[in-house]
């Protein structure tokens, strides 16, 4: 599972229970057959060994077999169905594959050099096993032999478990994926379009302040200027991750995760033009942010910002309409203040001062322009070119490469 980047989870524990009863069952197919011959052939354990082998080689590699076409092609699906049983699959075929072998190789020998061929009474306690787990066994049997000799009992008792279920079903909340309480959750503050930094800044302080005196609060931390969402660079919006207190300082409903978050949504609303988005983590990381799942829109024609903006509208509200969907909404944002900058080209070439040159010189100087990537002290790191804050802040219609200084991040 470390070499695969599976970690151990609920789903990977489980597919190593369902593996470890395979590696045993397959012990189990050896070792009964083996017992056998010694018991009826009165072979040298060495050789009933070898003839055990000849008789059950076929029938191990043939459940290996089964298994692993039942299982490798579960670890190639997609979609959310791959990331759910992506991990659990892979863990029982890679499980099964060294049951099969140790079943091979090992298991036989481990019997011809163990095995004695006479039977001897075992100790005291195993001998008390021994005997209560025969009376269980019989017991068993008497049962077995009770629910055939009156059919209408056994019907009558299978017809009860089925009005159980059903009753379960109904009463039971059911979802896609259930939420849990995973002690965190996640916040985005949103301004309107074309807000500074610094604004979103403010904003974060005062709700960070608010935050911290709730009492499900431990600790908190923001990144202005990061779209959770999109996860996307954005100055009008921010990042929150709160962590809350220990389960048994947060009980009752009240407490929980998914209740903390659906009060912070009113928890900025005396905040002028902003919008506070608080949602529990998805309890499958890979399926969506804030659960349910994620769709892309793409355009392969000419259409512009607004036009794909309106069409993602057009699918939002449509979606919106269908019983089984809750929450859908889009990242998409047409309305963002923007310049437009017409530049004199047949003046810059006259200048020779080539077209790339200045476009680059504007990204730096209003924005970040990438430069490239370098390596040190064994980790990547990215050069951004990117002009001072004070340049930043005054409108320029130009720039210089003077006032642009390299950054790595």
């Amino acid at each position: 599972m470390y070499i695969l980047g599976f970690s151990i989870n609920l789903l990977t524990l489980f597919g190593m229970v369902l593996a470890i009863g395979i590696v045993v069952d397959d012990a189990i197919v050896v070792l009964e057959n083996f017992e056998r011959i010694m018991r009826t052939e009165h072979l040298a354990p060495r050789d009933a060994a070898i003839k055990a082998m000849s008789e059950v080689t076929g029938p191990i590699v043939a459940i290996v077999l089964v298994l692993c076409a039942v299982f490798v092609p579960v670890g190639f699906m997609g979609g959310m169905t791959g990331v759910m049983y992506k991990q659990f699959a892979i863990t029982i075929a890679v499980s099964v594959v060294i049951s099969g072998i140790v079943a091979l190789t090992l298991s036989p020998a481990l019997c011809a050099l163990i095995i004695k061929p006479e039977h001897k009474e075992p100790i005291k306690p195993f001998r008390i096993f021994n005997d209560w787990f025969h009376r269980t066994t019989m017991r068993y049997h008497r049962g077995v032999e009770y629910i055939l000799d009156h059919v209408a009992i056994a019907l009558g008792i299978f017809a009860a478990l089925l009005l159980a279920i059903a009753l379960i079903y109904t009463r039971l909340p059911t979802g896609l994926v259930p939420e849990e309480d995973q002690g965190y959750v996640f916040m985005v503050p949103m301004l309107l379009p074309g807000a500074s930094l610094q604004r979103t800044k403010a904003v974060g302080d005062e709700l960070s302040r608010r935050i911290m005196k709730l009492p499900e609060t431990e600790n908190m931390v923001m990144f202005a200027g990061f779209d959770l969402l999109s996860q996307a660079q954005r100055p009008n919006v921010a990042a929150s991750f709160i962590i809350l207190k220990p389960w048994d300082e947060r009980k009752g409903d009240e407490h929980s995760a998914m209740s903390f978050a659906k009060r912070l949504f009113g928890i900025g609303a005396d905040l002028k033009e902003t919008v506070v988005i608080a949602f529990n983590p998805p309890p499958i990381t890979g399926i969506s942010i804030t659960g349910g799942f994620e769709a892309y829109m793409q355009s392969r024609g000419t259409a512009t910002i607004p036009q794909v903006a309106e069409m993602a509208g057009k699918l939002v509200e449509a979606a919106k309409k269908r019983p089984e969907l809750a929450g859908v909404q889009t990242t998409i944002a047409a309305n963002v203040p923007q310049y437009d900058v017409e530049l004199d080209r047949a003046k810059a070439r006259a200048a020779n001062v080539p077209i790339d040159s200045v476009f680059n010189t504007m990204s730096a100087t209003f924005g970040a322009y990438y430069v490239n990537d370098f390596t040190r002290f064994g980790r990547p790191f990215r050069v951004t070119m990117a002009s001072e804050a004070p340049f930043r802040e005054k409108r320029r219609t130009c720039a210089t490469s003077s006032s642009a200084r390299p950054t790595a991040t």
